[in-house]
């Protein structure tokens, strides 16, 4: 991951440059996001991304697009879900709480506290806000195989805690 997109960079640098930030981010590599994925399946997986930083109406904005496959583990059977990502936001940051208020209509407001940002964090904000609240296939039928494995698990595993009470019983 280049350095640049972990690093702390100062809005007012990014605006006052017009700069753009275009390159691929790991997955594993955004803390609030791991406890979402499958880690395991996230290896070297990445979202690509592209941020532009500017003015509009006013304010410092941030075009952000996000493209990215995201391993999700199915609720309803368990397996493994790739969830297609691919959204584009246009960000209004806000160095206070009182400038989010003043956020532009149509923007999405971020606060940049202290007049910085992260840019993997923002990459990381808009996978978040782009994943399901309960993964599953959309399909029932992907799950058929991995509900009937999981069902035939559960039955192997059956535990019988009063299985022993009998031969307890009869020796008193």
């Amino acid at each position: 991951m280049p350095s640049d997109w972990s690093r702390s960079w100062e809005v007012d640098r990014l605006v006052a440059g017009q700069l753009s930030f275009d390159g691929e981010v790991p997955l594993a590599s955004m803390p609030r996001l791991q406890d979402r994925i499958e880690l395991a399946s996230a290896g070297s997986r990445v979202a690509r991304a592209r941020l532009s930083f500017g003015k509009e109406h006013g304010a410092d904005v941030a075009r952000i697009r996000v493209a990215a496959e995201v391993p999700l583990r199915c609720e309803r059977c368990m397996g493994l879900v790739s969830w297609p990502v691919r959204t584009e936001a246009t960000l209004a940051l806000a160095a206070d709480l009182s400038s989010v208020d003043a956020a532009p209509a149509g923007l999405e407001p971020v606060l940049a506290e202290q007049g910085r940002v992260v840019l993997r964090d923002l990459v990381e904000e808009e996978l978040l806000l782009a994943l399901p609240l309960v993964a599953r296939h959309e399909d029932a039928a992907q799950c058929a195989a991995g509900a009937a494995a999981a069902s035939a698990a559960e039955d192997e595993i059956t535990q019988k805690p009063f299985a022993q009470l009998k031969d307890l019983l009869k020796r008193r």
